[in-house]
């Protein structure tokens, strides 16, 4: 679980479920812009970036928690199965998704019982599941409506630590260049190669944080050399890979 302002630019491999504590912004995901403030739930998909395009007040505070796909899925099945590919970012206004997540942050900082927090955690994503079902499936799910994108995306996800060439994405999507890379970052947010360096950095902060050295992070996700990791690493993340691995 996360405590404080949000960043800039997020882009991590899992379900995130984050409350709107203080302040406003303007945020942009997948060809959609929200607005959020105090008291809104945040609920974006795994691999999908919500960036923010303009801060309405000096200060922002949140709380977010952050969930394995796998875990996600598991529990929103009582409340109509898997859901983790069936969205991209959703805005819920909802007092009791607000106030469970309130309660699961607090009873985390004091060591509460991990049959309390299992509790609080199946609730609060259950009432999400419910209310994501809720929306008009044509919202829900703004890719699934050009799968040509998806595919193109799949492609890079499958083979993110290995080059791949436009003319690949091409043959996949079955568009053309030009197409493909307006239609891709106009519902992506982003080129396929942004893209891709955004899956390699995801990757490498999950390796750094279970101790792998930088060295064998830069060659299991694709780059080049250490410099060229460490550049991109701090570009996205804002730290090098070292000080992140502190």
């Amino acid at each position: 679980m996360h405590i404080g302002p949000p960043p800039k630019w997020h882009f991590i491999p899992m379900v995130q479920i984050h409350l709107v504590e203080a302040g406003a912004a303007r945020i942009w995901c997948c060809g959609r812009s929200h607005v959020v403030g105090p008291g809104d739930v945040v609920v974006n998909a795994p691999n999908h970036n919500p960036r923010i395009d303009e801060r309405l007040t000096p200060f922002a505070s949140t709380l977010r928690v952050y969930l394995a796909p796998c875990l996600f899925d598991s529990l929103t099945r009582p409340a109509g199965g898997p859901l983790s590919e069936a969205f991209t970012l959703e805005v819920i206004r909802d007092w009791r998704a607000a106030q469970l997540l309130k309660a699961l942050a607090q009873d985390i900082a004091e060591g509460e019982p991990g049959i309390l927090l299992e509790r609080e955690l199946g609730e609060l994503v259950e009432k999400a599941a419910r209310l994501l079902r809720t929306r008009n499936k044509s919202d829900l799910t703004p890719l699934a409506r050009r799968p040509e994108i998806e595919r193109a995306r799949y492609l890079l996800q499958e083979r993110f630590d290995q080059p791949v060439r436009l003319e690949e994405l091409t043959q996949a999507s079955g568009m053309s260049k030009f197409h493909l890379l307006r239609l891709f970052r106009d519902l992506v947010g982003k080129t396929p190669h942004a893209y891709q360096m955004h899956l390699r950095i995801a990757r490498a902060r999950e390796l750094l944080d279970r101790g792998v050295r930088s060295v064998d992070v830069a060659f299991m996700c694709g780059f080049t050399d250490q410099s060229h990791f460490s550049r991109c690493f701090k570009e996205i993340v804002g730290y090098t890979p070292g000080k992140f691995a502190r």
